[in-house]
């Protein structure tokens, strides 16, 4: 492992010279320290390594307005930070800190990775219809849809592929496991209570699929204050374009010792055709593709005699829409999924404290279409985890079982795996420096064991500013349709993998935080169709690298907030763009109180991308800006009025060749909340 770290302070800095030059003179300290550190001892580049990485330029007038847009945005937050007054660090709040990055309840300062926190608050200000556009806009990551709510979405973390980031529901893994991707289109908002991002590799404490990052979803939780028995009630109601309704409703309170929570909601929306011509005459149907959404979550916590906290929590959500098909085929998706999980928290000791999840989610898909099917898999989930203050420093020792089952109409070869795993960390801090380093070993009764590592090392530079280090492996397993669809599979695939380092720079003040992260992936083994075979193949590499900049602060009484990136995902092999990926994403957006009001709006861009493989030109599609804005006025203590408008300027632009996604879109909310 320290080979690779030291490989990734080589490439890093050269990453650092090509992005930005002054960025390599504000944190060569930082390198010059780490090298007196550890020696370096890696290999010369290769001759992919210096390869230059040159394609012709495609511009336009809307990728001109997000360069210029990003370029200002980067110079304000370096001439905020020179300007920004000292002020102290950070308070530690509910709201900063995190538990996806190390499996722990850690304050966000001391993370050695890049963390996003979305809350309940910024869910509701966003008008955001869909989990996959908040994530766009909130949390500026690289989304592709074939159409609006409902259809089918997929999100790429730092360049890399939809099924190599793990996405979780409170603590629980909720991919398909016959397709490989969550179904983030039928996650609806109204059980969401906060969302953590955590980007890099995360295989050695999560296993398969965390090549990317580490998406972990909390659904709605209840106060939890033990001297507050009072029953709190929350209900809205909405109104919005392409005839939307939505209505939610929640209760929380003491049945006796334990404490209740009760939420349900419901969505549709009658939405125009998902498809437009360049689809295809094949796929496209110029029908309307409506969409509608019921969820419903429960969860019981009960405080024992002894100290243990023992609580029960589901949720389930059900989306069914229509989507294209082909001409007067009325082909429509009913998708449930659905989660389950009884927990035991204890402090046994002063230095020991545990976690037991006992729990189970399921995906269950009812295709109606030309090529009709049912397909339903079950993850039954096991996990005890230790956290241990020892003199060694922060431990945490963990084992999972995960018990995968596939139904379907298809006849797989294959429907039942185990996967068995044993996990672990350790943290120490002394003085300025902080090295942490996990592990974890993973069984699988397919294709054997795996493991992975990663190491990170911070040092405190001031009392508000920490520069980091971090290297690790990580892994995706093929899925059942890899493995085992009839026909159309490759029971002899090997798990895809990758190699990835980071440099970050975090500057935290009270009234001014800045987040710098400079990072290069490299995958192989990528799962891709072989024509020559008609059968699925370890055949493609990846090589990403880039940077991201993220700014929050606030000037003339507005909150302001600023995210990009920069990125190169491409083929390793043939230097092409990696399909559906932008090389510039960012983010800008403001909010600010106003005596009963509060008013916000986002920009969110993305450069121009290529949905195919090889960069063909008619598959370009051209880069985009959405204006969105947000205003809520407090009536009183318990009721408010949300208006919010998404793609104000009624934009046209593609997620995916030959889709729609919606134009502009108006709703207003009305919003109680009281006892």
């Amino acid at each position: 492992m320290l080979v690779l770290f030291g490989r990734i302070v080589s490439l890093l800095a050269g990453t650092l010279v090509t992005h930005h030059p002054s960025i390599m003179e504000t944190t060569k300290h930082a390198f010059l320290f780490f090298a007196r550190q550890i020696p370096y001892q890696g290999q010369q580049p290769s001759a992919l390594q210096q390869r230059a990485h040159c394609h012709p330029r495609h511009t336009d007038r809307s990728t001109n307005h997000i360069r210029q847009a990003v370029l200002g945005s980067l110079i304000g937050s370096y001439f905020l930070a020179a300007v920004a007054p000292a002020a102290a660090q950070l308070p530690v709040s509910a709201d900063n800190v995190v538990i996806t990055a190390t499996r722990t309840a850690k304050s966000i300062n001391d993370v050695l990775s890049q963390v996003s926190v979305i809350t309940r608050l910024d869910i509701d200000e966003t008008g955001a219809l869909t989990l996959v556009d908040l994530l766009q806009r909130r949390a500026n990551l690289d989304i592709r849809s074939t159409g609006g709510p409902g259809q089918t979405s997929s999100i790429f973390v730092r360049g890399s592929n939809a099924t190599h980031t793990l996405v979780l529901i409170d603590g629980q893994r909720i991919a398909s496991s016959t397709s490989g991707a969550a179904a983030l289109e039928n996650i609806p908002l109204d059980l969401i209570e906060r969302i953590e991002i955590v980007r890099g590799p995360m295989s050695s404490l999560y296993g398969s699929e965390a090549i990317g990052g580490v998406i972990q979803i909390f659904t709605r939780k209840d106060n939890n204050h033990a001297a507050d028995k009072n029953t709190k009630v929350t209900a809205n109601f909405g109104l919005g374009s392409f005839s939307a309704r939505h209505a939610q409703a929640g209760i929380e309170g003491n049945l006796g010792e334990t404490r209740v929570l009760l939420t349900a909601s419901r969505r549709t929306i009658n939405a125009p055709s998902a498809t437009n011509p360049l689809a295809g005459g094949l796929i496209f149907n110029p029908d309307r593709d409506a969409y509608e959404n019921t969820s419903a979550a429960i969860k019981l916590t009960q405080q024992l005699w002894q100290g243990e906290m023992v609580s029960f929590s589901a949720w389930q959500s059900r989306g069914s829409t229509r989507f294209d098909s082909g001409p007067g085929n009325n082909a429509e998706s009913t998708q449930t999924l659905r989660g389950v999980q009884l927990a035991s928290d204890n402090n046994f000791t002063d230095w020991w404290r545990s976690r037991l999840t006992i729990g189970s989610t399921s995906d269950d898909s009812v295709v109606m279409s030309n090529f009709p099917g049912k397909f339903k898999t079950t993850q039954d989930q096991f996990a005890w985890q230790n956290r241990f203050a020892t003199v060694a420093g922060d431990a945490l020792l963990g084992f999972e079982r995960r018990n995968e089952k596939v139904a379907a109409t298809t006849n797989y070869t294959a429907k039942t795996r185990t996967t068995d795993s044993v996990f672990g960390s350790i943290s120490q801090k002394v003085a300025e420096q902080t090295l942490t380093v996990s592990a974890r070993h993973d069984k699988e009764d397919q294709f054997g064991s795996r493991s992975t590592g990663g190491v990170s090392w911070g040092y405190q530079l001031w009392k508000d500013e920490l520069v980091y280090l971090s290297a690790g492996r990580a892994f995706r397993a093929p899925s059942f349709n890899d493995l085992y669809f009839p026909g159309f599979s490759n029971p002899l695939l090997r798990p895809e993998k990758s190699e990835s380092g980071e440099f970050g720079w975090r500057l935290n003040r009270k009234a001014f935080q800045l987040n710098l992260a400079l990072f290069e992936n490299k995958i192989e083994d990528l799962i891709a169709f072989d024509s020559a075979t008609s059968r699925p193949q370890n055949l493609r590499r990846a090589r990403i690298r880039g940077w991201e900049l993220g700014v929050d602060t606030n000037w003339a009484g507005i909150d302001w907030r600023t995210r990009i990136t920069a990125q190169r995902p491409e083929d390793a092999d043939t230097d092409k763009q990696l399909r559906s990926r932008a090389k510039l994403l960012g983010t800008v957006g403001g909010s600010a109180n106003i005596g009963a009001w509060k008013l916000g709006s986002d920009l969110a861009m993305s450069g121009a991308r290529f949905d195919s493989a090889n960069e063909a030109p008619t598959s370009r599609m051209s880069g985009y800006a959405l204006w969105s804005a947000f205003a809520r006025y407090r009536i009183d203590p318990e009721w408010a009025v949300d208006i919010t408008g998404n793609n104000l300027t009624n934009r046209k632009y593609e997620l995916a060749r030959g889709y729609n996604p919606l134009g502009r879109q108006l709703q207003i909310t009305l919003r109680f909340s009281g006892k």
